[in-house]
């Protein structure tokens, strides 16, 4: 079992977002991502009532949010 000293050091390392600094960082709206929340297309937690991300939120979004390409056919 971890100890103390040891989950405190682990959750200073892990990076926390904002609903504003996800928004930013995939150049959407703040609206955009509240309703992305609401819709559970991204995953979160919340402090208070404040809703925040940490980066495993954001990678499950981005592997679930790729779209597989066929080499055969063209963009319209």
């Amino acid at each position: 079992m971890e100890n103390y000293n040891d989950l405190e050091l682990e959750a200073k390392q892990r990076k926390y977002y904002t609903v504003a600094q996800v928004a930013e960082l995939y150049q959407v709206s703040v609206r955009t991502i509240k309703q992305m929340v609401k819709n559970k297309e991204i995953g979160c937690f919340y402090i208070g009532r404040q809703i925040r991300f940490n980066e495993e939120h954001l990678k499950i979004y981005e592997a679930k949010s790729v779209v597989p390409t066929n080499n055969n056919s063209k963009v319209k």
